[in-house]
């Protein structure tokens, strides 16, 4: 049984850590209501094959669709995801975001090396 303060843990997939610097996309209406989109830096701390979550700066609302584009000069796809939660940690704000496309295991394992 968990303790109340606790969530149920709905995740069916692994996460595994993964401190990947990165950038992520989203449309600027969500930070100050203009159109366009805006980047943001961050990284991503773990990683699924149906989701990820990221620290960021700027907190991006559950329901926004995000594009994360790796940093690093290693190529990998982008990853198209949608918000799910975005919570405060100090001077930045976690995010746990819902991929729109399951990551295949080789897919998952080139993003963890």
């Amino acid at each position: 049984m968990l303790p109340q303060d606790q969530p149920k843990e709905r995740r069916t997939d692994p996460r595994h850590l993964c401190h990947h610097h990165c950038l992520v996309r989203f449309d600027r209406q969500h930070l100050d209501g203009q159109p366009g989109s805006v980047g943001a830096e961050g990284y991503i701390s773990d990683l699924s094959a149906s989701g990820v979550g990221l620290l960021l700066r700027p907190a991006i609302p559950s329901g926004a669709t995000i594009t994360i584009i790796l940093s690093e000069s290693v190529p990998r796809p982008l990853l198209l995801a949608q918000v799910v939660r975005c919570v405060s940690e100090g001077e930045q704000w976690r995010h746990g975001c819902h991929l729109k496309r399951r990551l295949s295991e080789e897919e998952l394992q080139d993003w963890l090396d």
